[in-house]
């Protein structure tokens, strides 16, 4: 009988699971962060809505239409904060599970970061193009995904460890 040799890791399969593991933790927490805000902004201007109403009964239509309208955009702006924190907390489950599994050696962690670095990228340059705002976190986590996929793909060890020579 044959013994079975467990997979060994390597400084790169280390480094990029740290890695997944903090960005993991920190989109965790933002997107906690984004659906208590986003649920806060929502109840304050459902609230200041109905307060509004009740206080412009005798005023005039105009400003009344315009502190509704204010209102609805707070709500609004409530409601998008709370769907993009529900997607950061998708996203942030993710890069967890992703940064444990390569930290553990399993074959699954390795197409998964190539899927995550490569989706990020994709999604950081099509919201700076939408936005057009270009920020140091715009620049530097695509790069540093850039630089994951090269080591995924070219490091030997790495590719070793997970399969894939």
């Amino acid at each position: 009988m044959q013994a079975t040799v467990a997979p060994q890791r390597t400084v790169v399969s280390i480094i990029i699971a740290a890695y997944m593991v903090i960005v993991g933790i920190l989109t965790f927490c933002s997107s906690l962060a984004l659906v208590g805000l986003g649920g806060i902004a929502g109840s304050i201007g459902s609230i200041a809505s109905l307060n509004s109403a009740i206080a412009n009964s005798g005023a005039d239509t105009a400003t009344t239409q315009q502190a509704q309208a204010a209102l609805q955009n707070a709500s609004s702006a409530g409601g998008a904060l709370v769907i993009i924190g529900i997607l950061l907390l998708v996203i942030g489950i993710a890069y967890l599970v992703t940064g444990i599994g390569m930290f553990l050696v399993r074959s699954w962690a390795y197409n998964l970061a190539i899927a995550i670095s490569v989706l990020y990228i994709v999604v950081t340059v099509i919201e700076a193009l939408v936005t057009n705002t270009f920020g140091l976190t715009t620049l530097i986590f695509p790069i540093i995904s850039l630089i994951i996929l090269v080591f995924l793909f070219t490091d030997a060890g790495t590719k070793r460890a997970f399969g894939r020579v």
